[in-house]
């Protein structure tokens, strides 16, 4: 199991290919600058055309973080152990009764000025459930408005049409007792233990490889990872009293790779929902290839990105510059300022001219304006007056 899963997080499948350029201004007119996804996609509901309200489409990515995980079910797009699964940009989630595979992408490594895109680079997060019974019933809830298609070369069938996709997987009776249940949105991934009234919540324990735990002084559990450091939030525990949540102390404990819960006193005749919740990172970009070099916080908690692009669907707001000049696909840089809890663009921009331009590094001083800093072949980049001449 280890080595087919690790094979398939790691395993780009090859889907319909469509010119690159007209497609990336296809997805720019439907505003769906966040996702990448690797099927093609039917959505309904979002594409309005050419000339679609502008806010609509400043309010879709803004509100992109809150957009609700996609889970597929599995006919023969994947490895068949693998129930459903979900990808989006910069990450894949692969779900079995006994396990989450996590394929969470790593920027691509800097490069030359005239470099173009390449692959990014993968760590994999194997999260297994210890003792849990991997003939676990898994029933999809949330159905959503969009379906998937994947067409494999050109016999029929072996194509996989009208895919529907979900909101929510739960895994029924993972543990005596004990469903589990998956879902989140683009920037998190949140799975309820749900334990029956009577039920033995120390049954649960997961390990993990691909990373190290341990626990920081806020009691969240880092997973050190290759390619960098991945989050689980202290989990929020409680017990319902009508419409109302009664919070039940609780945290991690860790041993080694392997993780449980301490919980504190609860009414073990009534369900009791454990809910940790797995921060991967904001992943922001378009439908092409993107680039992230540089992040500051200012004392409010805003977040102040810098990087480059060629994606000319990736997201702006309140933009200095909303056009990439580079029409032959090239490099541009991106300033991009989010809200402290990572759900809205406060302004994001492009920034370069007719030649590659790439931002390296960004700071911030006390009244919240940033300074970037990069280097650019462009002869028009824009500049003010009296500045430095570039040559």
């Amino acid at each position: 199991m280890a080595t087919s899963l690790l094979q398939l997080a790691t395993t780009t499948t090859t889907h319909l290919r469509t010119d690159r350029k007209h497609m990336a201004e296809r997805i720019a007119r439907c505003a769906s600058a966040a996702l990448a996804l690797l099927a093609v996609s039917t959505l309904t509901g979002i594409c309005q055309g050419p000339g679609a309200n502008d806010s609509k489409q400043v309010k879709l990515v803004a509100d992109y973080g809150k957009t609700p995980m996609s889970f597929e079910l599995n006919r023969g797009q994947t490895d068949p152990r693998v129930q459903f699964f979900s990808r989006g940009q910069g990450y894949g989630i692969f779900l079995t009764p006994g396990e989450a595979v996590l394929s969470l992408q790593q920027p691509s490594p800097k490069a030359g000025n005239s470099a173009k895109p390449q692959a990014p680079e993968s760590s994999i997060l194997r999260m297994t459930l210890v003792g849990a019974d991997e003939k676990a019933t898994a029933s999809p809830q949330d159905q959503l408005p969009g379906t998937s298609n994947y067409f494999f070369g050109s016999d029929a069938k072996k194509w996989a049409t009208d895919v529907p996709t979900y909101g929510k997987v739960q895994f029924r009776g993972v543990y005596p007792g004990v469903d589990l249940v998956y879902y989140g949105n683009q920037r998190q991934l949140e799975y309820d233990f749900v334990v029956a009234p009577n039920a033995d919540a120390r049954q649960i324990a997961l390990s993990f490889s691909g990373a190290a735990p341990k626990l920081n002084a806020s009691g969240d559990l880092l997973l050190a990872t290759p390619g960098g450091e991945t989050s689980f939030h202290k989990p929020v525990v409680y017990q319902r009293a009508g419409d109302t949540k009664v919070a039940v102390d609780a945290g991690y404990v860790v041993a080694k790779q392997r993780v449980t819960f301490s919980l504190g006193s609860y009414d073990h005749s009534k369900p009791l929902i454990i809910d940790p919740v797995l921060s991967y990172g904001t992943f922001l970009g378009g439908s092409l290839d993107d680039r992230g070099f540089g992040v500051q916080v200012d004392a409010a908690g805003n977040a102040y990105l810098v990087g480059d692009t060629v994606s000319l669907n990736f997201p702006l707001v309140n933009a200095f510059q909303s056009t990439n000049h580079d029409t032959s696909n090239g490099w541009v840089v991106y300033v991009t300022k989010l809200n402290p809890t990572g759900t809205a663009l406060l302004y994001s921009t492009f920034l370069g001219g007719v030649a590659d331009s790439h931002g390296l590094g960004i700071a911030v001083d006390s009244a919240g304006s940033a300074y970037v800093a990069g280097y650019t072949g462009a002869g028009d980049y824009p500049v003010t007056s009296g500045a430095f001449p570039m040559s």
